[in-house]
């Protein structure tokens, strides 16, 4: 992993909730692929929107939410405007 970015991040798993979150702006992934019965290890570099996007769908699979990046105080408080948006909006 290299640089840094700051973006707006969010998430199906919590629809309409959106929040700046620091990343790297480079990382190189390694993992191993299956082609025709074999497992051949596989390396990709990817940069800007798609690192962002390889290390959030990294962290889903590490049981890590976007929110969970954020300190105790500004999760709590970005959940209870959501969960109160999300009260107004079904009434």
């Amino acid at each position: 992993m290299d640089g840094e970015n700051e973006d707006e991040e969010g998430c199906l798993s919590i629809p309409g909730l959106y929040y700046p979150i620091v990343r790297p702006d480079e990382v190189v992934i390694q993992a191993l692929e299956l082609r025709e019965g074999e497992v051949v290890p596989v390396e990709m570099e990817a940069k800007g929107l798609m690192a962002r996007t390889i290390l959030h769908e990294i962290d889903h699979l590490d049981g890590i939410l976007f929110i969970d990046r954020l300190d105790m105080f500004t999760r709590a408080s970005l959940i209870a405007d959501w969960e109160k948006s999300r009260r107004t909006m079904t009434g």
